[in-house]
């Protein structure tokens, strides 16, 4: 605020919360220009044709920009000085983004939607569940065998059924045991969700059943699997969804399915 008689000017914020006691007001003389120390009297102090909307002035070390000024102070420019104020300048700043924090690689223990939920807060909550979906696809699975994709040739003559459960999107693996192979067989892999090899942990992507087709290889924590045929249900499962599963998608499973269903 400045005094036009005395040219003094005393600084408050423009909003303060109720107090109780008296706010200390500072009024005082402030040069207009900065100089060097001199024994020579300052006579040049703030004045109003300093104070216009855009400009900037030095108080006490200190840049103050002049944004605003009420009604009064713009009729007594235009009256007693001769001088239009600017429009006022929005000083406003942008509220800040909210600062996201980078998840932690994932380690392979449980499976990744739980993983994440312990680095949200201190007492994980269980992920949320689209149970629409797990209600009209519940008991659904679609199994497809599949060989192991490995330079090892122990493993060239394992066999597995890998188990697509549609009420959630999980994966398990299951490998049936070959006499005198000198492998035991068994479950491979517990049911849990499979993410693609290029994806990240902030974004996951899932293996869905448009991306299981002869000669496709999924790769389920660091072990490759080549898909080689699929039960009845799946060929039932693509027939009714023409649009995800193509005609020569559909031709290829129904030359190498099994006339039976795979068990795990």
């Amino acid at each position: 605020m400045l005094h036009p008689q005395s040219q003094t000017i005393n600084i408050l914020p423009p909003s303060l919360p109720p107090s109780p006691s008296p706010l200390p007001v500072c009024i005082a003389h402030f040069p207009s220009s900065v100089l060097e120390l001199s024994e020579d009297e300052i006579k040049d102090w703030i004045s109003p044709p300093d104070l216009i909307i855009g400009k900037t002035v030095i108080i006490s070390s200190r840049k103050f920009f002049v944004y605003d000024c009420d009604q009064f102070t713009r009729y007594y420019y235009k009256e007693k000085l001769n001088m239009e104020q600017p429009q006022s300048i929005s000083v406003e700043r942008p509220p800040p983004q909210p600062v996201k924090p980078p998840l932690p690689p994932y380690n392979g223990f449980g499976s990744l939607e739980d993983s994440k939920q312990s680095c949200f807060s201190l007492i994980p909550q269980p992920p949320k569940k689209d149970f629409i979906k797990m209600l009209e696809n519940d008991g659904k699975i679609l199994r497809y065998s599949a060989t192991l994709n490995s330079s090892n040739p122990i493993d060239e003559n394992r066999r597995f059924i890998l188990s697509f459960w549609l009420s959630d999107d999980s994966i398990s693996i299951y490998e049936p045991p070959q006499r005198n192979s000198g492998i035991r067989g068994g479950q491979f892999l517990e049911r849990t969700r499979v993410s693609k090899p290029n994806s990240t942990a902030e974004e996951p992507i899932y293996y869905a059943p448009k991306d299981f087709r002869i000669g496709e290889t999924i790769e389920a924590f660091k072990h490759q699997f080549v898909i080689t045929g699929a039960d009845q249900l799946v060929l039932k499962y693509m027939k009714e969804r023409p649009d995800e599963f193509p005609d020569e998608v559909v031709a290829s499973f129904e030359s190498s399915s099994d006339e039976k269903e795979l068990q795990p």
